[in-house]
């Protein structure tokens, strides 16, 4: 298969089952290739230099954060309930001033004094 025949601009395989077959797709089409890597998945997971060097050149972890997020979130939760404090998990969580950090807070509170209402002032 040859993209500059079909007009496409990247080939999307769905779900290959093996490396072997992850191996065979790349040496028979001639696009840049799509790799979506998903826990669970039917594909194997491999690492984005592995699937580089088999031909891939497009990869997409698209579920990896939600899945981690979804444990994290399952876990703080039933130590929540079983216990009844999160305190287990200090060390495991940003805390109020890092996640603040992350968010950019302070950017959007001087944006919000500059252009908007705010009774911050």
């Amino acid at each position: 298969l040859d993209n500059k025949k079909t007009g496409a601009d990247a080939i999307f395989v769905e779900a290959p089952k093996s490396i072997e077959e992850m191996k065979k797709i790349g040496k028979s089409i001639k696009a840049p290739l799509v790799a979506n890597m998903i826990e669970g998945g039917a594909t194997p997971i491999s690492s984005a230099e592995t699937l580089y060097k088999m031909g891939f050149k497009i990869i997409l972890y698209p579920l990896s954060v939600l899945f981690a997020n979804t444990f994290a979130t399952m876990n703080i939760l039933y130590e929540l309930k079983k216990t009844g404090t999160t305190a287990k998990f200090k060390q495991k969580v940003v805390n109020f001033d890092q996640f603040n950090d992350l968010v950019e807070l302070e950017k959007f509170r001087k944006m919000e004094k500059k252009y908007g209402f705010s009774k911050r002032e």
